[in-house]
């Protein structure tokens, strides 16, 4: 299948801030403890400012797709239906994930760079604070397992079934 559709420069640009966005504040949180005690609240900084840079960028990705402007033409099939439930589920998660960071950092009374300082919340509970913690990591942890699928699908129009899906969201030469 090939067709003449092209993302425009706004969309392309939002899709990769997303992906190196969710990409960089997923590998910091693997790997802040790595870095030791005094740089870890350099790297929960990052990871959080990662985190709060995401929330506008979804907004207008999410803006751009309801005004039907980032849209592909409709494709039949249940492959089709199933990338646009995938797409979904992705922009799901990304939400899921930002509102359990946020409610996390508002939980420890999270600093960032010294910048700003989420206020604490008033007698922060030890086990809701370890289980919205955990529903993070759970949203994080499965957005980045479908954003690999989602990946390895573009690779597979690309070189498997040669058509140009993986094209139209690549920038222009």
């Amino acid at each position: 299948m090939t067709t003449a559709f092209r993302y425009d420069n706004t969309t392309i640009t939002l899709h990769w801030a997303t992906a190196a966005l969710i990409s960089l504040g997923w590998v910091l949180a693997q790997l802040v403890d790595s870095f030791g005690k005094a740089v870890e609240p350099s790297i929960v900084s990052l990871h959080i400012l990662f985190g709060l840079v995401l929330l506008p960028v979804l907004v207008g990705r999410i803006a751009l797709r309801l005004s039907g402007r980032s849209r592909p033409p409709a494709d039949p099939g249940v492959a089709a239906l199933a990338a646009r439930f995938l797409h979904g589920v992705l922009y799901l998660l990304i939400i899921a994930t930002i509102v359990m960071g946020v409610a996390n950092a508002w939980m420890r009374g999270s600093n960032v760079f010294g910048l700003f300082q989420f206020a604490a919340a008033a007698n922060p509970d030890r086990v809701l604070r370890r289980s919205i913690n955990g529903w993070h990591e759970l949203a994080a942890n499965t957005l980045v397992i479908l954003a690999l699928l989602h990946a390895g699908a573009a690779l597979l129009h690309h070189y498997v079934l040669r058509d140009d899906v993986l094209r139209r969201m690549l920038p222009p030469r």
